[in-house]
């Protein structure tokens, strides 16, 4: 049922009602409007014949708040009337566990509008709790806790599927807790949910027995809000800042929001226990110094068991793409895993069904077309700390007898970071020696001949000139542009910030060489495999260097290179031909009209 197409009794539709009743209640009560207009949804998708309004179901204004919101229902309600409506969950008791606790909360989100980009992560998709629950591993007499809570999707769908073992859940946002609560008194009906704890508030505050205790749990998830603004003061009131700046001093920041959540939720896992955690993918990768305090602290204590990358559009109305991280103690290697194609589309939302997590889970086992083992010691010295699978997972195959990037080159920077001001403060139409590139006027391997000028260089920008026979290569992909230098004395090239400038070793590589190889389908492949980010993708300069290539001998290169120049010279001289014969053919009119 669509509630946007619903016509209470007493209004023109819901909207109506919705606004009615915001500017009757205060700001602080909105979820009491959340808790009232699930339950009426719920009441008339089921029920239709026995439909309650908003306004019956409310009675009047709320003059008061509640802390528990079922209480808040029944004071504004009369016995008779709480009465009807808990007996209305006895109309669908066949098919509430199914369909009411887990499918029409989606629904109800939908119809109000309630779910953007922002707001996303308090509904966890459920294929996407379905996969993580089968990662647990959920035993009877296991402890189990959600430190974001949202609507209760995870939790409540972990309950079904394993009654016996017990299950927290913490949420701070209040309408999302409203959603949760009326769900888990639907459960509460059947006789169910004894074994459910969910509370509302601050997540750092997680579940203190007393003053003293903090509860530990076997398994432990968490979707956390995201890019988070951290409130310190919030953090410390739990007594968790303190402990959290002796373990990565800085990385209370918003940019490693997720991160923050992630000790958290350690914290509360007991030492044999296992995690998991979605994130955003920069938080896997990015180079801020926060995330990388992180990633290093959890590396270097052995805390990372697995790290899976997701398809985009997995959440509602967002096309964000998030990884999967597994956690648990004493991992000396992590599991690699791709499953941005191990999905299933549906209505332009990407789904897991059973194949695909079977698919996923057995790529969690063993190494294959989409896993791979990776050393923790080669994710810190050779990787940055990048933890993205995308890094280890390129289609190409792996390199034989090859030899990283940096064993052949003499320095590998960034071109000059100008801002779009200071570019212009440089760039001038008088001729002069040095001259400016960007990445497009680099064509079919070839520098443009016709570069802006740039003025008098000043001294800070006078690295970013390419010297001859250097290799200059794209590092935002795909594709990747790539050209050699070929500088002369009245030519100077500033290179743009997009683009690495690799200083070429010509006594154990051949700059054309080269270039061959990052122009062929294998060497884009494993550049490829070397970038992150979803939506721009890039590499780093460690990355680089890092990179394993081909290396044949040096005659060999040179005999690659001159084949190479040969075909590029050919190439040249049929855009001339193209670009006269172009030329030619816009003049034929002109040319017989005259005759």
């Amino acid at each position: 049922m669509d509630i946007r197409n619903w016509k209470p009794a007493e209004a023109d539709d819901v909207w109506d009602y919705f606004s009615r009743l915001r500017a009757q209640l205060a700001l602080r009560e909105n979820h009491l409007l959340m808790y009232a207009s699930y339950l009426l949804y719920i009441r008339n998708a089921y029920d239709e014949g026995h439909a309650l309004t908003l306004s019956q179901l409310l009675g009047k204004k709320f003059t008061d708040h509640k802390s528990n919101l079922e209480f808040a229902i029944r004071d504004h309600v009369d016995e008779a009337l709480w009465s009807e409506i808990s007996a209305s969950v006895d109309v669908v008791s066949d098919r509430v566990l199914e369909t009411v606790i887990l499918d029409t909360t989606g629904e109800y989100l939908d119809a109000t509008g309630r779910i953007t980009s922002r707001h996303a992560g308090i509904y966890t998709p459920g294929t996407l709790s379905e996969l993580a629950i089968r990662l647990l591993n959920i035993q009877a007499g296991e402890k189990v806790c959600d430190i974001c809570g949202g609507i209760g999707n995870f939790t409540l769908q972990a309950f079904l599927q394993q009654p016996e073992a017990s299950y927290w859940s913490k949420e701070i946002n209040i309408e999302a807790q409203a959603i949760m609560e009326i769900r888990m008194d639907v459960l509460a009906k059947l006789g169910y949910a004894k074994q459910i704890h969910a509370e509302m508030g601050n997540a750092f505050d997680f579940f203190r027995q007393n003053s003293s205790e903090v509860l530990h749990f076997d398994k432990v998830f968490g979707n956390y809000p995201w890019m988070m603004d951290m409130d310190r003061r919030d953090i410390e009131s739990s007594g968790f800042l303190q402990e959290l700046e002796a373990k990565a001093p800085g990385v209370c920041k918003r940019n490693a929001s997720d991160w923050v959540f992630t000790f958290l939720m350690l914290d509360r896992m007991k030492e044999t226990g296992k995690a998991i955690g979605i994130m955003l993918n920069g938080s896997t990768w990015n180079q801020v110094s926060s995330c990388k305090t992180a990633r290093k602290y959890f590396l270097e204590h052995g805390l990372i068991e697995a790290v899976i990358a997701l398809p985009e559009k997995v959440f509602r109305d967002t096309a964000i793409a998030t990884t999967l991280v597994v956690f648990s103690h004493g991992n000396k290697n992590v599991r690699m895993i791709d499953a941005t194609r191990l999905c299933t589309e549906k209505m332009r939302q990407n789904i897991f069904t059973h194949d695909n997590i079977d698919a996923i889970l057995a790529a969690y086992k063993e190494d294959g077309e989409h896993s791979c083992r990776v050393s923790v010691n080669d994710i810190l010295e050779k990787n940055d700390t990048v933890i993205h699978p995308s890094r280890y997972l390129g289609n190409a195959a792996p390199v034989k007898n090859g030899k990283p990037l940096g064993e052949v080159l003499k320095d590998v920077y960034r071109g000059a970071p100008l801002t779009a001001k200071e570019l212009d403060g440089i760039l001038t139409d008088v001729p002069s020696k040095y001259q400016y590139v960007m990445l497009k006027q680099i064509n079919d391997g070839v520098i443009d001949a016709d570069l802006p000028y740039v003025s008098a260089l000043d001294k800070k920008y006078e690295k970013f000139v390419a010297p001859d026979h250097s290799l200059i290569l794209s590092k935002i992909g795909t594709p990747f542009k790539c050209a050699v230098v070929e500088a002369s004395l009245n030519r100077k090239l500033v290179i743009n910030g997009n683009m690495f400038i690799l200083r070429v070793d010509e006594k154990k590589a051949n700059p054309y060489y080269l270039k061959a190889f990052f122009e062929s389908d294998y060497g884009t492949a494993l550049l490829s495999g070397i970038c992150v980010g979803s939506v721009i993708r890039t590499f780093n300069k460690k990355a680089l260097e890092n990179l394993v290539i081909p290396l044949p001998s040096l005659a060999k290169q040179n005999e690659i290179a001159n084949e190479y120049l040969s075909i590029q010279d050919e190439m040249q001289i049929y855009k001339m031909k193209l670009a006269k014969a172009s030329r030619k053919k816009s003049q034929l009119f002109d040319e017989m009209q005259e005759g």
